[in-house]
C-alpha cells in the first residue's frame, strides 16, 4: 500500500498565492512532483489560481523582442521532428478540446481577432497553393464522411452558403465545371446502360461511356458515345432514359420532384447535340429490357 506523502500547506498555499509562485517552482523546492502540488492544494479546498487571472498586468519577458533567424529554424525543426501535440489521439468530442476550442472562440470574439483579416488570408493562400493532399489522406476523409446523414435544415444551410459563395466569386463556377468534366458520375452503370454496352461489343462498335460533352446550354456526361468508325458515318449518343426518371409517356409513373425540369433539359439537350452535329438515339428503360440484339442493330441504323 502506497503511503500518502505530506506536505506543509502554510508553505504551499503562501507561495502559491501570495507570493504567486506556479504549482512547478513549489514542486522542485519541495522535490515532489507538480500534480501532488496542484492535488494538495485542491484537498484544501482551494481553487487553483486561473492562468489568465495571474498575467493581468504583467509585462511578457519577450514582448517587443525579435526572434534571430537561427533561433527561428531551431524552433521550425523542434515542432515539426518529434514535438507531440497536446492533442494528438484525441477526437472533436473530447471534453478537453471542446473546453480549448471554447475558450479560443471566446478570447477571439471578445477582442475582434476571430474573423482572419486580409493580411492573414493572403498569407495562408501563398502557403497552402499548390498543396497537394496525399491519397492516404483523401482516403481517410472520404470514410470519415461515409454513413454521415445530415439533417434536412443542415442542408438547406449548405446549399444557401454555397450559393453564397459562388455568387461572391463567379469564377469559381468555371473551374468548379471543368473539374465535374473529369468525374465519372454514376460510378456504377444502371443495369440498361451495361446491356447496351454489351450489345455494341458484340457487334464490334468502339464507344465510350460517360463522355463529357461541352458547348451545351447546359453541358454534361451521355450515356454512351460512338466515335465515326466502319458502318457509323456520324457521331452518335446514346442515352438510356430510365422510365420513373425522364418521364416516360408510356408507364405513366408517379412524377417526381424536378420532372419537369428534366425532361425540357433532355430536349434542349437533344436539340442541340443535332446542331451540332451528332446522331441521338433515346431508348427507354422498357424499350431496351427486352430488346435483342437484332433489334438494336436496327435501332442504331435507323436512330429511331
Amino acid at each position: 500500500m502506497s503511503r500518502k506523502i505530506e506536505l506543509n500547506m502554510k508553505f504551499v498555499l503562501k507561495e502559491y498565492f501570495n507570493n504567486k509562485k506556479s504549482s512547478i517552482k513549489i514542486a522542485e523546492i519541495l522535490n515532489v512532483s507538480q500534480d501532488i502540488v496542484r492535488a494538495r492544494i485542491k484537498e484544501s479546498g482551494f481553487n487553483l489560481r486561473d492562468s489568465s487571472q495571474f498575467n493581468i498586468g504583467r509585462t511578457a519577458w519577450n514582448k517587443g523582442k525579435k526572434m534571430s533567424n537561427a533561433h527561428k529554424k531551431n524552433m521550425t525543426t523542434l515542432w515539426e521532428k518529434g514535438h507531440t501535440p497536446w492533442n494528438k489521439g484525441l477526437s472533436m468530442n473530447d471534453t478537453r478540446v471542446k473546453n480549448s476550442i471554447n475558450k479560443m472562440v471566446k478570447t477571439r470574439l471578445k477582442d475582434g481577432t476571430y474573423k482572419c483579416s486580409e493580411k492573414r488570408k493572403k498569407h495562408m493562400s501563398i502557403i497552402l497553393s499548390g498543396r497537394k493532399k496525399s491519397p492516404e489522406h483523401i482516403e481517410k476523409v472520404r470514410l470519415k464522411s461515409l454513413g454521415i446523414k445530415r439533417s434536412l435544415e443542415t442542408r438547406k444551410k449548405l446549399s444557401k452558403a454555397t450559393l453564397n459563395y459562388l455568387q461572391k466569386h463567379p469564377e469559381r463556377i468555371d473551374f468548379l465545371k471543368k473539374i465535374r468534366a473529369k468525374q465519372i458520375i454514376p460510378k456504377k452503370d444502371t443495369t440498361i446502360e451495361v446491356k447496351i454496352q454489351k450489345f455494341l461489343s458484340l457487334i464490334h462498335i468502339e464507344f465510350f461511356t460517360h463522355k463529357y460533352i461541352s458547348g451545351l446550354t447546359n453541358s454534361y456526361q451521355c450515356d454512351i458515345f460512338i466515335p465515326v468508325q466502319k458502318g457509323i458515318p456520324q457521331k452518335t449518343i446514346i442515352e438510356a432514359d430510365g422510365c420513373y426518371w425522364h418521364g416516360c409517356p408510356i408507364c405513366n409513373h408517379k412524377p417526381h420532384k424536378g420532372l419537369k425540369e428534366r425532361k425540357i433539359r433532355d430536349k434542349i439537350r437533344t436539340e442541340e447535340l443535332q446542331e451540332n452535329g451528332f446522331k441521338v438515339i433515346r431508348l427507354w428503360e422498357h424499350e431496351i429490357r427486352p430488346m435483342t440484339i437484332k433489334q438494336f442493330e436496327r435501332k442504331l441504323v435507323n436512330g429511331k
